[in-house]
């Protein structure tokens, strides 16, 4: 019996070879069988399909991943080509490494001499979106306000919109349920969003009544999540009760470049009461005619009551509040009022320098005309090296506007300026897109200036008469 297991045993390999079964190898592509013995042979190959796989089919715009190419589980050797079906969505190299260019969709695909081409689709994602945060106002049971008022809105302030020491704001917009929206555009992921939310006038922002959920004025924060589009936020606020009048004091500063005050030397400040530049009166501090510890003061109308409601920022001029410089050390501080307040003493800080008198007799005017101003902007100002200087509007619809400098510009003076305004953020306009400065030189008589400038592009020229 074992000797005729034997023999079927070695009959059935005979019978194999005889047959010519063919052996493939996805690593060198050849193939061989055995020798036919007979006039007819018959041999089968096994077909080389690629196939590519990736960690993640979900490439992040800016990432990159590496493909990886395998024929029937076992590595490649031979050369791989690689392309993207479109180069506009995800780009491939040589070695299969593929970069995320623009969201979508695409394909990218392996081939090699030999084999049946594979094939890999691949979601390409953005790292941004926009999302839209909609805030439900409510009003503390202490406010004074209890319902929203005409001519009042919400705004949301952060550093997003400016910087990390000068945040920005943007005016949020009512909706019918009497909800208020902005869409933050391009918010990346993982981001966060430090931020307040003020119940102001609806025109003009001035840091008007931020909400109780941000503690002490600290900022409130968000941070972006991958397909979170909409936001929902309550803000509440306790405005407060106005004192009749507050008188702001300013006295007891000093220069840090060693000088003392100047007869000529002007304190002016900016408030959240007025939202606008004032200059201050001068007071003499003292019987004789010593005018280097003058103070200078200033009288607030209807200022309200709590401890982020008046803002200060000081700052020099010269008398007729001509070439401001704002060089303080102390900057959008808040003074806190009470019911009893009457008056703020602003004192001990310093100025960097003051306004330098002036030393000639000419003029320079300057008549203006610019479109597309941004909506709700503040004062448009001239800035001439550190002085800052507001232009009179003649037709403020029209975009046209004045300003006359000082009878103190001499003969050969070189008059270099750019114009600015604020409303959502900063407007800095120039002679080129390359912030080049608008610059005259003075004659011998006194000049005036054709001056044409858009806010679209903060791009403006200057003609001399």
């Amino acid at each position: 019996m074992k000797t005729r297991k034997m023999t079927v045993t070695l009959t059935s390999i005979a019978a194999l070879c005889l047959l010519g079964v063919g052996l493939v190898s996805c690593g060198n592509k050849t193939s061989s069988s055995s020798p036919a013995a007979s006039t007819s042979t018959s041999t089968t190959v096994a077909e080389k399909i690629l196939t590519v796989t990736a960690a993640d089919t979900k490439v992040y715009v800016g990432a990159s991943i590496t493909l990886t190419v395998k024929c029937s589980g076992k590595n490649v050797s031979d050369t791989l080509a690689f392309a993207s079906s479109d180069e506009t969505k995800a780009t491939v190299t040589s070695a299969g490494v593929v970069t995320g260019v623009a969201a979508g969709s695409v394909d990218i695909t392996v081939s090699a001499t030999g084999y049946t081409s594979g094939k890999i689709t691949l979601t390409i994602a953005a790292t941004t979106e926009d999302v839209t945060f909609t805030v439900t106002p409510a009003f503390a049971s202490t406010s004074v306000v209890t319902a929203f008022e005409d001519g009042k809105a919400l705004w949301i302030a952060s550093a997003a919109f400016g910087t990390d020491t000068a945040w920005g704001y943007k005016v949020l917009t009512k909706n019918a349920d009497s909800t208020w929206s902005i869409t933050l555009k391009d918010c990346e992921f993982d981001q966060t969003l430090s931020y307040n939310i003020y119940y102001d006038d609806a025109t003009t922002f001035g840091w008007r009544n931020v909400n109780t959920e941000s503690v002490d004025d600290a900022a409130r924060t968000y941070t972006f999540v991958e397909g979170t589009t909409a936001v929902a936020l309550a803000a509440t606020f306790d405005v407060p009760t106005t004192v009749a009048s507050v008188t702001v004091k300013i006295s007891g500063f000093t220069f840090v470049d060693g000088t003392s005050l100047l007869k000529t030397t002007y304190v002016g400040m900016w408030d959240s009461i007025d939202g606008s530049s004032v200059l201050l009166s001068r007071n003499d501090n003292s019987t004789t005619d010593d005018y280097t510890d003058d103070y200078f003061t200033y009288t607030l109308s209807n200022v309200g009551i709590g401890t982020s409601t008046l803002k200060i920022t000081p700052y020099v001029a010269l008398a007729d509040n001509s070439s401001q410089l704002w060089n303080s050390s102390i900057e959008n501080v808040f003074y806190p009022i009470t019911a009893d307040t009457t008056e703020v003493d602003i004192t001990g800080f310093t100025f960097a320098a003051q306004p330098v008198a002036p030393t000639g007799t000419l003029t320079a005017t300057f008549n203006v005309t610019f479109t597309n101003l941004p909506s709700g902007h503040g004062d448009v100002q001239i800035v001439n090296g550190a002085n800052w200087n507001v232009m009179t509007a003649v037709d403020a619809d029209a975009g046209t506007y004045t300003y006359t400098t000082a009878a103190s510009l001499a003969e050969g003076d070189v008059y270099s300026l750019y114009v600015y305004t604020w409303a959502t953020n900063d407007y800095k306009m120039y002679a080129d897109t390359s912030s080049t400065l608008f610059s005259f030189t003075m004659g011998s008589t006194n000049v005036t200036i054709t001056f044409t400038g858009d806010f679209s592009t903060l791009i403006g020229a200057i003609v001399v008469a």
